[in-house]
């Protein structure tokens, strides 16, 4: 099940196993920065166990760049901040439980713009890359952060996820996420969606219905 909401907190986290992301909110647009208390109760919410997917997008526009910073700094990381059009392509497929899980074996993902993923902790596993490189996606396991600490799954370009540009191998890999990522039967897993991330969220969760 999905519910919405326009803040983070303690409190809304409570009834939550997993949390969506997505910085834009339009093609030029970002939702509002994540506050610091904002950011505190999300990397706590992760570090008792729930999971997270974050979605940033094109650094270029300063709106965007903030939000993807407070959307990262978390968990260490940041973007790089570069345009281009790419197909992001998975760099090892059938070695990780995400790009090779029970939704199918991804090799690629349809991308259309953003630079790759920078400051990696040693506990971030790469797990897409762009053309010229860098890396476009990837992820911390179950008690990767600390112990008892949830997943996280990071994707530099929030279009692969977005209805105009993904294709089915991008929804298998957030389903496979989501599999490896839940405790409970993925089906009845309770997911917070905050801005525009709705989207592409709710397109998995259709989808996953019908299979």
């Amino acid at each position: 099940t999905f519910s919405f909401t326009s803040s983070l907190s303690d409190a809304v986290f409570s009834s939550a196993a997993g949390v969506v992301l997505m910085s834009p909110s339009s093609n030029v647009t970002a939702i509002n920065t994540l506050t610091i208390a904002e950011q505190d109760a999300l990397r706590a919410f992760v570090d008792r166990g729930g999971f997270a997917v974050l979605l940033t997008d094109n650094n270029t526009l300063d709106a965007l760049a903030s939000a993807n910073r407070s959307f990262l700094s978390p968990f260490g990381l940041n973007t790089a901040g570069t345009y281009q059009q790419s197909t992001l392509s998975v760099i090892n497929p059938t070695g990780n439980p995400i790009s090779n899980g029970p939704f199918g074996t991804v090799t690629s993902l349809a991308g259309i713009a953003q630079g790759g993923l920078t400051g990696l902790p040693d506990a971030f596993k790469p797990l897409a890359q762009f053309s010229g490189g860098q890396i476009a996606a990837g992820y911390f396991a179950s008690n990767d952060l600390k112990v008892g600490s949830g997943a996280v799954l990071v994707v530099a370009d929030a279009n692969v996820f977005h209805n105009t540009w993904a294709t089915a191998e991008n929804y298998d890999l957030l389903s496979n996420f989501v599999s490896f990522a839940a405790v409970p039967e993925p089906g009845t897993i309770s997911l917070l969606l905050l801005g525009s991330g709705a989207a592409g969220a709710m397109a998995w969760r259709k989808r996953r219905r019908r299979r």
